[in-house]
Formats: C-alpha cells, sequence, structure tokens
C-alpha cells in the first residue's frame, strides 16, 4: 500500500512539473521575445493572483494581443446583438410542452434564472449565462473577472496598447452554432436531464486547465454546442497576425487554450513558420 502511494505521489508531482499555460515565441529574426498565454473563458484572474512570474513577463512585452478587442462601445454593441435570435423567434418555441417544465425547473434551481427571462437569446448564449453561474460557484473561482477579458483591463490600466487577433465580427462567425434552433434547443434540453454529469465535466474541464493540463482540453459539444469550423484555416489566420505583431512589438498575447494544442493548433503553426517556441513556467 505504501509503494502504491508514492507512485501516486510520484505522479502527481509528475502532472505539476507538466503544467503548462505560457509560452515564448523567439526566432526568426524577431527583435525581442513575445509570449502567447493560454487562457479559459471561465477561470477567474484569480488564479493568477500569486503569478508575479507572469506578470514579470506581461510587464516586459509593450502590447497585448488578444483574441479580439472588446473594450469599445460598438465592439459590445455587436457581441449584444449577436447573442439574441432573430426578431419573434423564441426557444420556447422549439421545445415540447414536457421538455419545458424540465429546462424551467432546471435553469430556475441551478442557474437562478428562468428559461422564460432568457427565451430570446440563442441557445449557447443560455448555456454560457449557466456556465458563468456554474463558474462561480466553484471555489477560488467566485470573484474576480474571467482572465481573457481580465487582460485586457490590466493591459488599459498599464497604458498598454491592445489589439486583437480577429475582429469581433470574424470572432463571432466562428463562434456562432449554426445548427437550427431546434438542434440547439434539444442540447439545452440534453444538457438539463444529464445536468449531473455536464456539471462534473465543466468542472473537471477548469481543473485540466488549471493544471495546465492544455492537451487534455477540448471543450466536448456537451459543453458548447457543436460550432463547426476549421481550426486549421482560423489558426493560419491568427498566427499570421501574430507575425506582423511580434515583428512590430513585443507582444503579450492570450488565447482559448483549446486552440493551442494539436496539429491544427496555433502553437504548431508558428512553429511550422520557423519561430522558436519555448515552454516558460511560472
Amino acid at each position: 500500500m505504501k509503494r502504491i502511494q508514492i507512485l501516486f505521489l510520484f505522479i502527481l508531482i509528475y502532472a505539476g512539473m507538466q503544467a503548462q499555460l505560457l509560452w515564448k515565441i523567439s526566432g526568426k529574426g524577431l527583435k525581442n521575445s513575445s509570449y502567447i498565454f493560454a487562457t479559459h473563458p471561465y477561470v477567474a484572474n484569480t488564479f493568477l493572483n500569486n503569478s508575479d512570474d507572469l506578470i514579470k513577463y506581461f510587464k516586459q512585452t509593450k502590447k497585448v494581443v488578444c483574441e479580439f478587442e472588446s473594450g469599445d462601445f460598438e465592439g459590445l454593441k455587436t457581441i449584444q446583438e449577436n447573442a439574441f435570435l432573430s426578431s419573434g423567434k423564441s426557444v420556447i418555441s422549439s421545445i415540447n410542452k414536457d421538455d419545458f417544465e424540465i429546462a424551467a425547473t432546471f435553469f430556475t434551481q441551478q442557474a437562478g434564472f428562468s428559461l422564460e427571462s432568457v427565451a430570446a437569446l440563442k441557445p449557447q448564449y443560455i448555456t454560457a449565462l449557466y456556465h458563468e453561474q456554474l463558474a462561480r460557484s466553484i471555489p477560488g473561482n467566485s470573484d474576480g473577472i474571467f482572465s481573457d477579458a481580465w487582460f485586457q483591463w490590466y493591459a488599459a490600466e498599464n497604458n498598454k496598447a491592445i489589439s486583437g487577433l480577429e475582429s469581433i465580427e470574424v470572432y463571432l462567425k466562428y463562434e456562432n452554432d449554426t445548427n437550427s434552433l431546434e438542434k440547439q434547443s434539444a442540447r439545452i434540453i440534453e444538457m438539463a436531464k444529464g445536468h449531473k454529469a455536464h456539471k462534473t465535466e465543466f468542472i473537471r474541464q477548469i481543473e485540466l486547465y488549471k493544471n495546465g493540463q492544455t492537451d487534455s482540453l477540448y471543450y466536448s459539444k456537451s459543453l458548447t454546442g457543436s460550432i463547426c469550423f476549421d481550426m486549421s484555416e482560423r489558426n493560419q489566420k491568427r498566427a499570421l497576425v501574430i507575425e506582423n505583431e511580434a515583428r512590430e512589438h513585443s507582444c503579450f498575447i492570450t488565447v482559448d487554450a483549446k486552440s493551442l494544442p494539436g496539429e491544427a493548433g496555433l502553437l504548431n503553426i508558428l512553429k511550422s513558420k520557423g519561430f522558436t517556441i519555448t515552454a516558460v513556467k511560472f
């Protein structure tokens, strides 16, 4: 039994040693190094409170490059408009009576809002509202700003230039669920009926992120819906933006962790362009 405990402890220590969320981009004639940091849409900046090393690298850079710049009024207006169904449509109309009662009870008890109050939203945004509530219920994650937005705020506080890998319009095009309203609504019902398993998987994905196990992150369809796009094509375009920005300034780049690993991931594409990608511990 003691040997098993020692082996288990070793596995935990080794997993911690492999934790990875930050990489340095250098080589290919860059004057200064840039950094790319993996974010999670539902992990608050309180996770970074004790990461003085990370802030050190952040302050070494001249510009912050996020997935999209959301600080201006017109950008926020675009996001808001995209969240709603076209005029006259409602999630309620695409759900039968029995399923509606299940979903209504679920959202009232588990998310703190009624389904009727958000019926004009696209289903993926209703799910996002629930995920925000669920994320805030996780110890150590209840306060603060979710990290992807926090970096933009922190950059503004430190008078750093800010830009996006994509325009808001392009970002929303990739992130929109293109399935029919009926299929999107059916996914909400599936989530409501299997909410215990859904919650377990959601929390597991956050823990994987916090442990730096980005290779294991995938944000399953049950969590995010069937958002279909060519990851390789999208990351090729974003890698070109990173290359152009890094030649002009040393940059701190923040991007959703699920976009980084794998053959079609940003890290691999940047390597294929001739950059040196070095894991940085903090």
